[in-house]
């Protein structure tokens, strides 16, 4: 496992850009900067990564190393800053079959619209069903990674918004996603 930080350095904003832009995003001029530094992180820093590990076919494993594997790419909050609801999440590669790709799929539901108090938010599977996913990609049982009564990977501050998740949702975060898994 390796977990790869995209500094914000390589683009040409003179200032503190986590404060500035990231939790500023809503103005023009920031949010442009905001969308040419994602673009800048795809093209130089995750296309790059992802064709390399596509290109290598180690010997004595089926497939590339991107075949058994997966890169996820993401960013540090969704719609509220630092928070995941809403979060966007693309991954690549299969974890040797464990993940169905070619895939968009969006696991908001559109029939909520609030979380803590907010409009126009749509919760949905809560991130941590997706922890448990990658978890159980590698081989790993419930019991050695759940830590709530709710199962999942981490309860984080899901209990601050029970209205947005149904009960049987939040029992379901160790189950298998569809359509993905």
């Amino acid at each position: 496992i390796a977990v790869i930080h995209m500094p914000h350095d390589r683009i040409l904003y003179q200032g503190d850009y986590h404060q500035d832009i990231a939790h500023n995003g809503g103005d023009p001029a920031r949010a442009l900067i905001h969308k040419q530094t994602f673009r800048w992180h795809a093209e130089r820093g995750v296309s790059k990564m992802v064709q390399k590990l596509n290109a290598i076919s180690p010997t004595g494993m089926t497939g590339s190393i991107l075949d058994n594997g997966l890169v996820l790419w993401t960013h540090e909050c969704g719609f509220s800053t630092h928070h995941h609801n809403s979060i966007g999440l693309v991954s690549f590669g299969s974890l040797g079959g464990h993940f169905k790709t070619g895939n968009y799929v969006d696991y908001r539901n559109f029939n909520v619209e609030t979380i803590r108090n907010t409009s126009n938010r749509h919760p949905g599977v809560p991130i941590q069903r997706f922890w448990a996913n990658i978890i159980q990609g590698f081989g790993f049982s419930k019991s050695e990674y759940e830590r709530s009564s709710n199962g999942g990977y981490s309860d984080s501050n899901l209990n601050t918004w029970p209205k947005s998740y149904p009960q049987r949702l939040m029992t379901s975060l160790s189950d298998r996603l569809p359509i993905i898994t």
